[in-house]
């Protein structure tokens, strides 16, 4: 049996709308193994069209979800607190609303929750305007 998690991502209104589109593609519509529930955090008032692409994106999301609005801007720390509050599952996958992930993310990392990783993280490519310009690649320590 497969672990269930929650995705938990916060939106604020510094955030890209493009961005957050594609990164809504690459961790809930792409991933062989998709998460189980969305949490998303507006973390205070955001612009019109940000407001619109999480709209449509919760509209048309494939999965269970949760939109937790916060009056205003309380910076990542305390809306993640919220978000982890609104999460269903023991186990939270986590990101930002400029990151793409691979489409086997999931289906790789969920094996080593199970195994018995407290967490787990993964290596990143930075990139340029688009993920075909890779300007570094950071691998973190890793413990086995």
């Amino acid at each position: 049996m497969s672990e269930r998690f929650s995705l938990l991502l916060s939106v604020w209104a510094g955030d890209d709308a493009g961005y957050l589109r594609q990164a809504w593609a690459s961790t809930v519509v792409d991933q062989t193994r998709r998460p189980d529930e969305v949490v998303v955090v507006q973390d205070g008032p955001v612009d019109t069209e940000l407001a619109a692409v999480v709209a449509e994106l919760l509209t048309s999301c494939p999965v269970p979800h949760r939109h937790v609005v916060l009056a205003r801007n309380q910076g990542l720390g305390p809306a993640l607190d919220a978000g982890m509050a609104a999460c269903s599952y023991d186990v939270i996958a986590r990101m930002d609303a400029d990151d793409v992930s691979l489409p086997q993310r999931f289906a790789v990392q969920l094996p080593l929750i199970e195994a018995g990783a407290d967490i787990v993280g993964s290596a990143l490519m930075e990139f340029v305007d688009t993920i075909d310009d890779v300007v570094e690649v950071r691998i973190p320590p890793t413990d086995p």
